[in-house]
């Protein structure tokens, strides 16, 4: 969902809201969602992620967990410990380490789930590492991407399968 641009944010990016474009957005987003069941609602800790599951848990009633292991890679940072290794390129191994935390933490959620249905609202960096990792350990036909704010994906992890499915923008979606 559009937040506007984050090189012109002057405050800390976890406080960065989502514009009016970015909350119209949401709304659109929540319509669609809502056409099927949802058992929980799980962001990372930006304004603009909780800001994005907000219709949702309005007029589904569900509170938003929020969890830090959603939160944006932030140029792709290397574990503590690892900080000074020189092994690989430093974004490279920070990007599979957020690709990883990301996977770690869906399957955390599907464990609590189980096999109820779950929004998960994170980061434009994330999300694309996570979606590479999974090409490159599960199946070759994991769909791209997107190149747009607003895009979404449905990812159903059945047990140790997993399918990925791109939805294209809504219809009326507006784009920033």
């Amino acid at each position: 969902m559009d937040a506007g641009d984050r090189w012109a944010w002057s405050g800390k990016q976890d406080e960065r809201p989502l514009t009016s474009i970015g909350r119209r957005q949401a709304m659109l987003m929540a319509e669609v969602l809502m056409q099927s069941r949802l058992d929980a609602l799980y962001s990372s800790p930006a304004l603009r992620c909780r800001q994005t599951l907000e219709p949702l848990s309005e007029k589904l009633g569900l509170e938003v967990v929020v969890t830090d292991e959603l939160r944006e890679a932030s140029g792709y940072a290397l574990p503590p410990e690892w900080e000074r290794t020189r092994a690989a390129p430093t974004e490279a191994l920070g990007a599979a380490y957020a690709a990883g935390r990301m996977f770690k933490t869906l399957r955390e959620i599907q464990a609590e789930v189980g096999r109820g249905r779950v929004a998960v609202c994170s980061h434009g960096d994330v999300i694309p590492a996570l979606l590479a990792l999974l090409r490159g350990s599960e199946d070759d036909r994991f769909p791209p991407p997107h190149e747009r704010r607003g895009g979404w994906h449905t990812l159903a992890m059945d047990g140790a399968a997993i399918r990925v499915v791109q939805h294209p923008l809504i219809e009326g979606f507006p784009d920033a």
